[in-house]
């Protein structure tokens, strides 16, 4: 049984994922590429019918909509938050889904790979 210890928040609503990779930022010279934060949320679940997943699934369009989200830790239980990473003006680049089961209400998730302006940390 996977440990969803990391809650992803977008606009109210949550998924949970097993893992998050690469959520590091650094400098880049003046004029570069806008977006500098890179990271990957791995083995997560949503709601199927959430706002969540609707902004996902218009992301492979012409233009997607840039939304801030926040990335927390929770201890082992999972209620109480240790840390979050708040990630400004971030979208979707990659997404990779495992079998769907119409039995449950919610979407699994391999992979979501986001790129994202700027982040910070808030230690609770």
């Amino acid at each position: 049984m996977p440990s969803y210890r990391f809650r992803v928040a977008v606009d109210g609503d949550v998924m949970a994922f097993v893992r998050v990779t690469g959520l590091q930022t650094g400098r880049e010279p003046l004029g570069a590429r806008r977006h500098n934060v890179d990271f990957t949320l791995t083995r997560g679940v949503c709601a199927a019918r959430g706002e969540l997943w609707n902004w996902l699934g218009t992301a492979w369009g012409d233009r997607v909509a840039e939304r801030d989200l926040s990335i927390s830790l929770t201890n082992d239980p999972g209620p109480e938050l240790l840390v979050t990473w708040r990630v400004r003006s971030a979208f979707p680049t990659r997404i990779a889904a495992p079998s769907f089961d119409t039995r449950h209400d919610q979407v699994a998730i391999a992979e979501l790979t986001m790129s994202a302006e700027s982040m910070s940390v808030e230690y609770h």
